[in-house]
């Protein structure tokens, strides 16, 4: 075995008179050692003369190694003192030697000696070797130090290891047998368990050194001696000699049956009766000292502790289970409600301290279980709920009962969701129901956005837009344009039936249209003329379409350009004209009924969208307000040109208009050409989507930032778009996809018929649109790449 060593200074005080020896620092040296041999530290000296082959050790050594005193001091031969180490560390002891010599300096090793008793006891030789000045080994002086008591210590810390990696009570104590019957080399070791008439000890299990008989079984104490009652009082009995101690020499026969020649017995007494015995048996007389019953006493002492804590552990678990049973029994009923029940139930004290939520709560919030159990819900309640929160708990508190109390508490993955509250207090508790109603909220929400969307629409257009019930044919709502267009003020013409306002000369055209659309026929071209408050008559142009019992129109003064066609001089050209306005007029109103019906739907995918993903109400406000606005400008954009058609540089500065403080931030380079309203609208949106991110996130965030925004139309109809920022802040990849990605990666590349991609580089977002555009769009050569946005088209 290894243990660590000890240093002390090394002397030959058999040789007073060498040389090296002559000075005061080695005659203190000698002190100390005499003093450390007082003291029992130091068993004993030597002095090796190598180059004379002289061996000499001092009297302690002598008795140490069983050896005469008077041989030592005269020389004796190394072999000699190894015949005392035991055969099993003789061959690692000579090597030690052999390595020490060849080397020189210092020398530490462990090994077992035979001493004056017979017994073999563990000691510790240090020494030096030293080498003259042509390295021929000339000295070898040491010390042996008795290592037995610091060895033990070293063997119970290794016990106390082994017990912790065991369970069962005897695999315990079977251990504690090995390791104890080990360290004092005996014959046997075993734990014996007295009877409840404490006569009788039971052996299960016994260790054994090689040769011996296992003592497994029932034994009586009276068989082997008069020290039982000892025992019986908690006194250790220690025998050296079973012959010849007067408590065991009249059964000195039972013993030598089964090869006990010397004993020690420890018990272990549990409230005042003989629990257990560690019996240690010896089959030679063995002179017992005080460490080695120590020793075993603290290994069964440290043994049973071990044992009556994993009795307990084991006890504990058994009484939790048996609990555990009685309350899953008692409480199956009120659980299956409680596990299954959609709502979220909860039981708080009258500080608002959850005691008890169930599983309802994780799958309608995401927290488990024990990151709200001992907690107040303080911390998921949204900053402008948590006072009124606070009160209402304190009203409950107080003995109110609580119905439809509604705040909002912060999910893990889903923002706030907003509960509607019934709870009752009851002996301090409060018993909560809440129900989840953010969904209920969040579409009337929705719906009520909706609404104010379409009614801004409703006042805002230059249409005349109205509802005719059409029972009574009269109207039932006009928007502001009819007081623009007509001078009526809205209620002069709400409640009035229509054909109050007709030409005479065109109610019969009038009366036949309307019948068409009470049949549920949609009129999407009509003309008539309605009569202005001031006098005068302006001819409308009319989309009808019936819902129900009501129809509802778009009405458009197309009065302007019914005069122009009436000024043409020629007949003929009259005629031309005429048709050619007509024509125009049919594709005006198609494409007034398509893009009425784009708008709305439109309208309604950026209301639904963006409400899905944001996750305020103020978010989802300020957003969908940006993306209305977006639209609305290019609408205006379009209206400004042929309606059908804008340039692409019109399209791409009417976007970026509201984004910049100044022109030299965005760099333009693409060839003209003219877009299709479709993928004007988109292309627009897409830009305002853009530009909208880069200024919260992108290259507009900061000072420094660049976009360059760059096109090319092929000879083969291949359009190409591609926006890249740089200079800006780090871009990361955003954890999911809002309305945003999908309406440029999705939505705005369906109307080029075509692919778009968003890339997050190492230089900034980088967004590209590939498709098709119809080869009559007009082209003109690239502009300069480095000019200000504004001078770019």
């Amino acid at each position: 075995m290894n243990l660590p060593t000890e240093t002390v200074p090394i002397v030959n005080p058999m040789e007073p008179q060498q040389g090296a020896l002559q000075s005061d620092a080695p005659l203190a040296d000698a002190d100390r050692v005499q003093l450390a041999l007082a003291a029992g530290a130091i068993v004993g000296t030597w002095f090796w003369d190598i180059k004379a082959d002289r061996f000499t050790i001092d009297e302690a050594f002598a008795t140490a190694f069983g050896l005469d005193p008077a041989l030592g001091r005269e020389g004796i031969p190394l072999a000699q003192i190894v015949a005392t180490v035991h055969p099993d560390d003789q061959a690692g002891l000579a090597a030690a030697i052999d390595e020490a010599v060849r080397r020189g300096g210092t020398y530490a090793h462990q090994y077992r000696v035979r001493r004056h008793s017979g017994r073999y006891h563990w000691l510790e030789a240090n020494g030096r070797v030293e080498h003259g000045p042509d390295g021929t080994p000339l000295r070898f002086p040491g010390v042996l130090i008795d290592v037995a008591a610091r060895r033990l210590e070293r063997i119970l810390s290794e016990l106390g290891d082994r017990l912790r990696t065991l369970d069962d009570p005897q695999a315990m104590a079977m251990a504690a047998s090995e390791i104890v019957g080990t360290a004092l080399d005996l014959s046997r070791v075993a734990y014996g368990a007295m009877d409840a008439t404490g006569r009788y000890m039971v052996i299960d299990r016994d260790w054994l050194a090689p040769g011996q008989a296992s003592l497994a079984g029932t034994h009586d104490f009276e068989t082997y001696g008069s020290y039982i009652e000892a025992l019986r009082r908690g006194e250790d009995v220690v025998i050296d000699d079973v012959e010849t101690d007067p408590r065991t020499a009249d059964q000195a026969t039972s013993f030598a049956s089964i090869r006990i020649r010397s004993l020690a017995n420890l018990p272990l007494m549990d409230r005042g009766h003989l629990k257990v015995v560690l019996c240690l048996n010896q089959d030679e007389p063995r002179a017992w000292t005080s460490d080695e019953v120590l020793f075993a006493r603290r290994a069964m002492d440290r043994t049973e502790v071990e044992i009556a804590r994993r009795a307990a552990e084991h006890k504990l678990r058994d009484l939790n289970a048996d609990l555990e049973r009685q309350v899953a029994t008692q409480t199956a009923e009120r659980d299956r409600i409680w596990q299954l029940s959609g709502d979220m139930l909860g039981v708080a004290d009258d500080k608002g301290v959850w005691l008890s939520i169930n599983p309802a709560w994780t799958r309608t919030l995401g927290w488990r279980q024990e990151e709200i159990v001992g907690h107040t819900s303080q911390w998921m309640e949204h900053s402008d709920d948590v006072a009124r929160t606070r009160a209402e708990i304190g009203r409950l508190a107080a003995g109110r009962k609580t119905f439809e109390f509604e705040n909002r508490f912060r999910s893990k993955d889903r923002g706030y969701r907003t509960l509607s509250w019934t709870a009752v207090p009851e002996n301090g508790l409060l018993y909560c129901i809440a129900r989840d109603v953010t969904d209920e909220r969040a579409q009337a929400a929705a719906i009520a956005e909706q609404t104010a969307q379409q009614d801004r629409t409703w006042r805002f257009s230059p249409d005349l837009l109205s509802v005719i019930d059409m029972p009574s044919g009269a109207f039932d709502r006009v928007n502001p344009a009819w007081m623009t267009a007509l001078g009526w003020n809205i209620r002069e013409i709400e409640g009035k039936p229509y054909n109050d306002f007709v030409h005479p000369d065109d109610l019969e055209a009038s009366l036949t249209a309307f019948e068409r659309v009470r049949a549920g026929h949609p009129v999407l071209r009509f003309e008539n003329r309605y009569r202005m408050k001031a006098g005068g008559w302006r001819r409308l142009s009319w989309v009808a379409f019936p819902e129900g019992d009501k129809l509802y129109s778009s009405a458009r003064d197309i009065t302007a350009e019914t005069e122009q066609a009436a000024a043409l001089v020629d007949a003929n050209e009259l005629i031309a004209a005429k048709e050619r306005a007509e024509r125009q007029q049919r594709e005006l109103q198609n494409e007034m009924a398509h893009r009425i019906k784009n708008t709305l739907s439109m309208v309604k995918a950026i209301v639904s969208q963006t409400m899905r993903h944001a996750e305020t109400k103020q978010e989802a406000a300020v957003t969908i307000d940006q993306r209305i606005a977006a639209l609305s400008n290019a609408q205006d954009l379009l209206r400004q040109t042929t309606y059908s058609s804008a340039t692409i540089h019109e399209v791409v500065r009417g976007a970026l208009k509201v984004h910049l403080e100044s022109d030299d931030r965005v760099t333009i380079k693409g060839v003209r050409l003219d877009l299709p309203s479709q993928a004007a609208l988109g292309l627009s949106l897409a830009i305002h989507e853009l530009a909208t991110n880069a200024a919260k996130y992108g290259a507009l965030s900061n000072d420094t930032g660049h976009i360059r925004i760059t096109w090319r139309h092929g000879t083969d109809g291949a359009f190409h778009f591609e926006w890249r920022e740089e200079g800006g802040p780090e871009v990361v990849k955003p954890v999911r996809r809002g309305f945003g990605s999908r309406l440029t990666n999705q939505i705005v590349p369906s109307y080029f018929e075509g692919s778009g991609e968003t890339a997050f580089t190492s230089e900034g977002l980088c967004y590209v649109l590939d498709g098709k555009l119809p080869m009559e769009t007009p082209a003109s050569p690239e502009p300069s790449p480095r000019r200000p946005v504004a001078d770019h088209g």
